[in-house]
């Protein structure tokens, strides 16, 4: 058993069980235990510990709780520490965007730029017309695959560039979660900007 309570381990501890051997301290059964302790709180409770970081609590402070919640329900299931939140919320709401980067040369081993550019191009195109209603996880992903068959692609062809677009990463929450968190005007500036770096000709493709 991995996983113990505080009441377990009091009862279960004895000296005599102790060893003599040298003790060894597990760093990754550690982020695991603690990957666990951060699934098991609600949002509103790693907020709060979050924001005991003054930088944190300054940098953030201007954003409704309500929102910060959010992002933290959507990235947490991912999240080991609660220092790995702090990069999802440069992304995700303050918007620090570098496309620069080595998830592009990920990504360049699928996507040359000028196909990034086309697909990203080709689907902000389409999700223009979605109404601001229907822009939520189940409307997007259905738009999304409708375009790729019109155009005679794969639904990834635009997942892939999209997920690029609004993160900078390659790895991410589901897409489609994502473009409901950040909604239709933010989703589309996200777009717009990563194909027209990618058109200036400011990132190189790797491919």
């Amino acid at each position: 058993k991995n996983l113990f309570s505080m009441e377990d381990l009091i009862r279960q501890f004895s000296l005599g069980k102790l060893s003599k051997n040298s003790p060894v301290f597990d760093y990754d059964k550690l982020r695991f235990l603690n990957s666990r302790a951060i699934q098991e709180k609600k949002a509103a409770d790693l907020l709060i510990l979050l924001e005991e970081g003054e930088s944190f609590r300054n940098r953030y402070n201007s954003f409704p709780g309500a929102r910060k919640e959010a992002l933290i329900d959507l990235v947490k299931p991912r999240m080991k520490t609660l220092g790995d939140f702090l990069s999802k919320f440069e992304i995700y709401l303050a918007g620090e965007l570098n496309y620069n980067n080595d998830d592009l040369k990920k990504l360049n081993e699928n996507y040359s730029n000028e196909k990034i550019s086309t697909y990203t191009r080709l689907i902000t195109g389409s999700l223009e017309k979605l109404n601001e209603d229907a822009f939520d996880a189940a409307g997007v992903e259905q738009n999304m695959r409708i375009c790729a068959e019109e155009n005679g692609l794969k639904a990834a062809d635009f997942i892939h560039p999209a997920r690029f677009a609004l993160t900078s990463e390659t790895v991410s929450p589901s897409i489609f979660d994502v473009f409901g968190f950040f909604g239709k005007a933010e989703s589309l500036r996200r777009l717009r900007k990563l194909a027209d770096v990618i058109d200036s000709g400011e990132i190189k493709s790797e491919s």
